[in-house]
């Protein structure tokens, strides 16, 4: 290994997390990650970073929030299909088991998301909404 320092660019001392791991690699007495190629790596890390996360936000752009069956629906159209699940026993049971998992250890656990758009279409129909 050498005692070169960390190869910089105009972005700044890219290598400077290889550098502290090579620090602790010398100590431990063993090889570390060769200095001439900390800058490539951690631009090759910064650039999958930055296409991960354009991709993200183009996803989560498109996909945006929908409540229904990946379909958005205005808060009237839930309340709506809320009441006609309301009546329904047996479209109760069904939607719960769609918004239900058990875990290992045998507990059923219940879809957070599911759990408090219910409780609010329960308090819009109380207060009279």
């Amino acid at each position: 290994m050498s005692d070169q320092p960390v190869p910089t660019t105009p972005e700044g001392n890219m290598g400077s997390a290889v550098a502290a791991y090579n620090e602790k690699m010398k100590k431990a007495k063993k090889v570390g990650i060769p200095t001439e190629m900390a800058p490539r790596w951690e631009m090759l890390v910064d650039e999958a970073t930055k296409g991960i996360n354009k991709k993200r936000k183009e996803i989560l752009k498109f996909i945006g929030e929908k409540p229904y069956k990946g379909i958005p629906i205005e808060k009237d159209e839930a309340a709506s299909r809320y009441m006609q699940m309301r009546e329904n026993a047996e479209l109760q049971t069904e939607t719960l088991k769609q918004n239900t998992i058990t875990n290992k250890e045998g507990k059923l656990l219940i879809n957070k998301a599911y759990l408090n758009a219910i409780i609010e279409l329960e308090k819009q129909i109380r207060e009279g909404g």
